[in-house]
């Protein structure tokens, strides 16, 4: 193995091994947050199990919300994974991602959602469209400030660009405390649309389930929108 080749595998590796430090600093940091998050998505997962054997018409006002169900599940491990691991200006942009097809969901519940149209977050859905603007600033590098919180290695007065990855407990408690606010809205979509295309809902146990999860999450401040 050459020069060149053996200082880029060593420098993968560091790499590795200072996202796994971080994803362990977060666990820490979201001790009561995952298990509960993971609570609800558990029951998510159980409703679509059992309505998996039941067909339902492509005409039915409703329909289209079942493809946004199977697109946001999709992206919730990567979403958690990027939390996990600190990067967080990624995680902004998969956290709008889910926001967006959240929205769209409840515009197609709602009666208002037209193809090719970015959805408008009226209603109830407004304070998850300010959250969305927060998470734009951070996805995009528009400010000087938020890309050197990223990017930057400070020592006294001296700032330099680093390549290290960072931890930050905040912004880790607060991108998963939305990602888990998202996860416990989308549950309640989820059955809204199952009731009205299907007509299957939550079990007496999956509901329970649910909402014990819930009041684990509030207590958190994972319904707090920062």
């Amino acid at each position: 193995m050459d020069k060149h080749s053996s200082l880029l595998r060593n420098l993968v590796t560091n790499r590795q091994r200072k996202r796994q430090a971080i994803a362990k600093q977060s666990q820490v940091a979201l001790e009561m947050l995952i298990p509960a998050c993971d609570k609800v998505l558990n029951v998510c997962l159980s409703l679509i199990d059992r309505a998996s054997e039941t067909p339902f018409e492509r005409a039915h006002p409703l329909s289209p919300g079942m493809f946004l169900v199977a697109q946001f599940l999709q992206g919730v491990d990567i979403t958690r994974k990027t939390i996990l691991i600190g990067g967080y200006h990624q995680a902004a942009n998969l956290l709008k991602q889910e926001t967006e097809i959240l929205d769209a969901m409840h515009e197609i519940r709602a009666g208002s959602r037209m193809d090719k149209r970015t959805t408008k977050f009226k209603g109830e859905m407004q304070k998850l469209g300010r959250k969305y603007g927060e998470l734009n600033k951070i996805a995009h590098p528009t400010t000087a400030d938020v890309v050197e919180l990223f990017s930057a290695k400070i020592e006294g007065n001296d700032v330099d660009p680093t390549l290290d990855i960072q931890f930050n407990e905040k912004l880790c408690r607060d991108f998963f405390g939305y990602h888990s606010l998202l996860v416990s809205i989308f549950s309640q979509e989820l059955r809204e649309i199952m009731i009205g295309t299907i007509g299957i809902d939550l079990t007496n146990e999956e509901e329970g389930l649910v909402i014990n999860a819930i009041k684990t999450l509030v207590n958190e401040g994972a319904f707090t929108i920062h």
